[in-house]
């Protein structure tokens, strides 16, 4: 355990190092969000409340949507990917340690540096330029902060899924790609969910990427309703399927590489 610690404190220092192009991105998002509200503010033309939200409401969704994108971006699908691919997967199997759960901690690490100096200070800039909106309360607060760890948790293990892949295909790029366009798509990342056409909204609530931008975001903004801690609890339960799908993926990829002598 002392060496899963170990390795987050070596990649928060890491991340540190950076610094500088959490400052251009910072940057980068605010200019994002500006075209973003020049975009919105045509589309409501004139109107206060569209499909639920007003203007500052929408732009603060829009806020929280990239914050938690940035957050649970992890990239480790690839990572697996070319680590599998390469044949240094078979070299870290030799370590008394989990390469998946080394490179999951590692990416925690760099989740963790991100929320700190990119993700809260693009809030606080974005309260002024914005007008952000605060939390509906402290509980919706507290709902929003758990319903942000399962996100990571929900996106962590979606991406290694699709990292697995590479036990068995090759070419994975394709998949990692069908992957961040779903995502993007069924999460909310691009167009709020309340905008959908309503049938294909109803299945949106029981598909785990809903649970990893569109909850987390309407907990902060219309508080914690019955609704939402019904999400939350399918939320609870799509992590510990692809937990658990993840292992039995993992026990059959070692397998696989064994016999086909990865």
């Amino acid at each position: 355990m002392n060496f899963y610690f170990n390795n987050i404190r070596l990649y928060i220092c890491r991340e540190l190092t950076f610094r500088w192009i959490f400052i251009w991105r910072i940057v980068g998002n605010i200019l994002f969000l500006l075209l973003y509200k020049g975009l919105w503010k045509s589309i409501f033309a004139g109107s206060e409340v569209l499909k639920g939200f007003t203007i500052n409401q929408l732009m603060t969704y829009y806020i929280l949507a990239r914050i938690i994108t940035l957050f649970t971006s992890t990239r480790i699908d690839r990572d697996i990917s070319r680590t599998i691919l390469s044949g240094n997967f078979s070299t870290l199997l030799l370590k008394p340690v989990n390469p998946l759960l080394t490179l999951a901690t590692s990416k925690l690490a760099t989740s963790l540096t991100r929320l700190l100096i990119f993700c809260i200070p693009i809030a606080v800039v974005s309260k002024f330029f914005f007008k952000m909106i605060t939390p509906f309360n402290i509980i919706s607060f507290i709902g929003f902060v758990l319903s942000l760890l399962l996100a990571f948790i929900l996106k962590l293990n979606i991406d290694i899924l699709a990292g697995q892949i590479a036990f068995w295909v090759r070419g994975t790029e394709a998949v990692t790609h069908l992957k961040d366009f779903v995502f993007s798509l069924f999460s909310g990342s691009l167009i709020p969910l309340a905008f959908f056409p309503n049938t294909l909204h109803i299945i949106t609530n029981y598909l785990p990427f809903r649970m990893i931008i569109d909850l987390p975001a309407r907990i902060y903004i219309y508080g914690l309703e019955n609704k939402q801690i019904i999400q939350l609890g399918i939320a609870c339960f799509w992590c510990i399927v692809l937990v658990l799908l993840n292992k039995l993926v993992y026990k059959n990829g070692i397998k696989n590489m064994i016999v086909y002598g990865g």
